[in-house]
C-alpha cells in the first residue's frame, strides 16, 4: 500500500471535493511539516472509519483483497514504465471483481462497484500511454458504467477523444467531468461528514490560498473549441 506520506495531496483532493463553494484548497507546499503530519493523522482516522464501513473486516479487508492487491502492483509496475505488467495486474485485478472471494470483503456494492471502475480507469490509463485510444475510450465507458459519477473516467476520455481528433466528444467529457467531484459521491458524503476533515478543514484555513474564490479555479478549465 501507498504509504501515508505518499497519500496527502488524495488528503486534499478529498477535501477540497468537502469544502463549501466559497473556496479551494492549499497545495502541500503550502503548508507547515508540523501541518502536514496533522492532515496525514486526520487522515488515517477518516481512512478507518470509511474502511470499517465499506469492508467486513475494515483495512483487513481491504488489505486482504485481491483487487486491492493487483491495483497496487499495477501502480508499482506504471511508476516503473512496465506498461504491459501493469495491464496483466488490472486484468488480474477486473477478474477478481466477479468472484465470491472478492466480494466477500465489501460491505457495500456501492465501494466494490467504484473498485472496478477503478480498475479500468487505471488500464485505460495504461493504454494512453501505449496511444492505444479506442481501448481508453472502451475502459472509461465501462468504468463510467461502474461508477458513473466522479470525474476520472471523463477527463481521461476526453483525452482519448481529443488524441482521436473527436473534439466535440472531448468536450462533451470535459463538461460531464466538470459536473462531478473527484470522488465517487457516496465517498464525498462519507468524507465530508466526518469530523477529521473538518479538524483538516481548518488547518488549512491558516494557508493563504484558502480564501480565493472557485470562479478564479473553474476559470482554469480550458475545454476544446475547435470543432
Amino acid at each position: 500500500m501507498v504509504s501515508r506520506a505518499g497519500r496527502l495531496p488524495l488528503l486534499l483532493l478529498i477535501i477540497a471535493a468537502s469544502l463549501p463553494t466559497a473556496a479551494v484548497y492549499a497545495g502541500p507546499e503550502e503548508l507547515t511539516d508540523a501541518q502536514k503530519l496533522e492532515l496525514q493523522k486526520q487522515m488515517a482516522i477518516a481512512e478507518r472509519d470509511i474502511y470499517s464501513r465499506h469492508y467486513l473486516r475494515g483495512e483487513l479487508g481491504l488489505m486482504a483483497s485481491r483487487m486491492e492487491q493487483c491495483y497496487n502492483l499495477a501502480e508499482s509496475n506504471m511508476q516503473e514504465r512496465r506498461v504491459d505488467k501493469a495491464v496483466e495486474a488490472l486484468n488480474a485485478a477486473i477478474a477478481a471483481y466477479s468472484t465470491k472471494e472478492e466480494q466477500r470483503f465489501f460491505k457495500t456494492a456501492d465501494m466494490l462497484n467504484y473498485k472496478q471502475s477503478r480498475n479500468f480507469v487505471s488500464r485505460a490509463s495504461c493504454y494512453m500511454v501505449a496511444k492505444s485510444y479506442q481501448k481508453v475510450v472502451d475502459d472509461c465507458t465501462t468504468a463510467i458504467k461502474f461508477c458513473p459519477d466522479y470525474s476520472g473516467p471523463y477527463m481521461l476520455r476526453a483525452k482519448a477523444y481529443d488524441e482521436m481528433n473527436n473534439p466535440r466528444a472531448a468536450r462533451q467529457d470535459m463538461i460531464e467531468a466538470a459536473k462531478y467531484k473527484p470522488i465517487p459521491g457516496f465517498l464525498y458524503v462519507d468524507f465530508a461528514k466526518h469530523k477529521a476533515i473538518k479538524s483538516a478543514d481548518k488547518i488549512l484555513a491558516t494557508t493563504s490560498d484558502y480564501s480565493r474564490s472557485t470562479v478564479e479555479k473553474k476559470s482554469k478549465w480550458k475545454i476544446w473549441q475547435r470543432d
